[in-house]
């Protein structure tokens, strides 16, 4: 699943992609922050999606929700 928040915080979406279609569909958004779970496959991800220009995160699951939760409370907030 991908989960996509603008950077005005406004809008959130959910993208549930299979692995067939996932680099497809990472390659279409935007530059943005990743954040990844740490898993064994973790590190083949993170250098394929690295090759859009996409910003990684990596830490475990709970690490991961915090950093997306912190990255949207700082685009809540930041001034424009």
């Amino acid at each position: 699943m991908l989960a996509k928040i603008s950077d005005e915080g406004v809008k959130a979406n959910r993208v549930f992609s299979n692995l067939n279609n996932l680099l497809a569909d990472i390659a279409k958004l935007s530059l943005c922050i990743i954040g990844l779970k740490a898993c064994s496959g973790m590190y083949y991800w993170v250098r394929k999606f690295g090759k859009f220009g996409h910003n990684l995160m990596t830490d475990s699951l709970t690490k991961t929700v915090a950093i997306c939760i912190a990255t949207v409370l700082y685009f809540l907030t930041a001034d424009r």
